[in-house]
């Protein structure tokens, strides 16, 4: 995994609201699907806003069309809105879940799952998850280029013997 400074990334996050950390995100699931692991796209957790902008647009093209009155397109665009709102939940707890088991994985759980699990979703309840790439690239950073955390001592290699 790459090493990126720390406060970098939580202050980029912060002063671009987010934007960089959908990159960060973009980043370090590819570095992670090199090693293997298997987490979806970060373009799924787009699919949802996606289904609302349709909605928009549709809502929109009926209203300027002249094709009837606003009132009686309310209902259904209200439900559809709902649904393609909360619909973005389930998505993004589905891939957080994938991402998270792929960063123990990668960093010999130097970051566990729970703490990258339940840290996410803590920090995005209390609107700072700006916090949340920084801390797990902390983890990442731990872990040295061959995937082991560094300081760990090599595996036992018995003495060469030549036969005689």
């Amino acid at each position: 995994m790459q090493k990126r400074e720390i406060w970098k990334v939580i202050l980029f996050g912060l002063i671009t609201f987010s934007i960089y950390d959908i990159y960060w995100l973009i980043m370090t699931r590819r570095e992670m699907v090199q090693k293997g692991e298997t987490i979806p796209s970060v373009w799924l957790l787009f699919a949802p806003l996606l289904g609302l902008l349709s909605v928009v647009i549709f809502y929109l093209t009926l209203a300027l069309g002249g094709r009837g009155t606003l009132e009686s397109f309310d209902t259904v665009a209200t439900i559809l809105m709902f649904i393609s709102v909360f619909s973005l939940f389930p998505v993004w707890i589905y891939w957080t879940y994938k991402y998270s088991k792929a960063v123990e994985h990668v960093t010999n759980g130097q970051t566990s799952f729970n703490t990258s699990f339940w840290l996410a979703m803590l920090l995005y309840i209390f609107g700072l998850n700006f916090l949340w790439p920084g801390l797990i690239q902390d983890g990442f950073n731990k872990v040295s280029d061959n995937g082991t955390p560094p300081n760990t001592p090599a595996p036992y290699q018995p003495p060469y013997q030549p036969l005689t």
